[in-house]
């Protein structure tokens, strides 16, 4: 069984009956499940459309391949895709990835969440407390694994992650509901600097390290002196310290390592891990060998940074919203 979300937008009338229910069922300050209305205002010459969305349960899942605790799973009997709280780190990186904006932090326990598609409500017959709260039935759940691409509206892209939701109702002219650009390199897409947020300015700061440090080993490397034991030392412990400083749940930073074959993230940890050890012997031995080693385990270390960072470079590049409904074009 294949479950997913089934939306019409011609039933929708933004009343946030299926957000109070999302609450109410999981006990949490806010839901997860955003509205969004296209054509606010009501303009005549525009249809108004509006559309109620949550986790779309992607079988491509890039919020769980890209989470470096390993905290997202998948419910083998409803297809959901599920957070352990217990295991999330609070570093945000889901939310990087997913083109949908669907999971949140939670200020409060420093953590993400999301919809889970109410699947033990499911397993026990249920449906998921937002659909059943839905006044006019624009929302519901069922199975879209059958949904092939000629079943879903223009306005609605897949972003290649084959979301579980079906769409229905009339089928206007490609909208900019989610913005086709999402993913795209123009830098005509740039409209303004967003200023850093969510403890980024930690991240800036951490990358800056290390590119200095890699930078000193060069150095070193071409002009034949080693650099001083303190100082360097004292690059690679700040920006360790430094990198903590954005996640939530710092006391399970080590869990940061537990998705080293799919997340990049974690694979920037070992190597900053491996880096650290390699150029710290390097100054203790003063061994020319290992000055090469780390000089060039110091250069992929700066690449697998860049690979941390590229979806979020994506998303500054553009000041889209990602499922932002208006009048003008992103």
């Amino acid at each position: 069984m294949a479950e997913g979300f089934i939306f019409n937008h011609n039933r929708c009338v933004a009343c946030g009956a299926c957000r109070a229910a999302c609450i109410l069922e999981n006990k949490w300050p806010v839901s997860p499940r955003t509205i969004f209305t296209y054509n606010e205002p009501g303009l005549p010459s525009l249809p108004v459309i509006n559309l109620s969305l949550a986790c779309n349960h992607c079988k491509t899942a890039v919020c769980m391949d890209g989470c470096p605790a390993s905290a997202f799973t998948r419910d083998e009997v409803t297809g959901a895709i599920v957070i352990d709280d217990s295991k999330c780190i609070g570093c945000r990186y889901c939310q990087w990835n997913c083109p949908y904006e669907a999971p949140k932090f939670h200020p409060p326990d420093r953590i993400i969440i999301k919809c889970n598609l109410c699947y033990q409500r499911l397993k026990d017959g249920l449906m998921p407390a937002c659909t059943t709260a839905c006044p006019t039935g624009a929302l519901e759940s069922g199975e879209t694994a059958d949904q092939d691409a000629s079943g879903r509206v223009t306005w609605f892209p897949e972003k290649n992650l084959r979301p579980s939701v079906k769409l229905q109702g009339d089928t206007y002219p490609p909208l900019r509901v989610i913005p086709e650009n999402r993913f795209d390199t123009d830098p005509e897409l740039i409209k303004e600097n967003k200023p850093l947020k969510n403890g980024e300015w930690s991240l800036v700061a951490f990358s800056f390290l290390m590119t200095f440090s890699v930078a000193k080993l060069i150095s070193a490397l071409v002009d034949g002196i080693f650099p001083k034991t303190p100082g360097f030392f004292s690059v690679i412990i700040l920006a360790g310290l430094l990198s903590l400083l954005h996640l939530g749940k710092k006391k399970r930073a080590w869990k940061a390592v537990l998705n080293i074959r799919k997340s990049p993230l974690s694979r920037e940890i070992i190597l900053f891990i491996l880096y650290s050890l390699l150029s710290g012997a390097t100054l203790l031995y003063q061994m020319p060998l290992l000055l090469i080693v780390s000089s060039v385990t110091g250069l992929i270390l700066l690449l697998s940074i860049d690979a941390v960072y590229l979806l979020l470079i994506r998303e500054k590049l553009f000041s889209c919203t990602v499922v932002k409904l208006s009048l003008q074009h992103c």
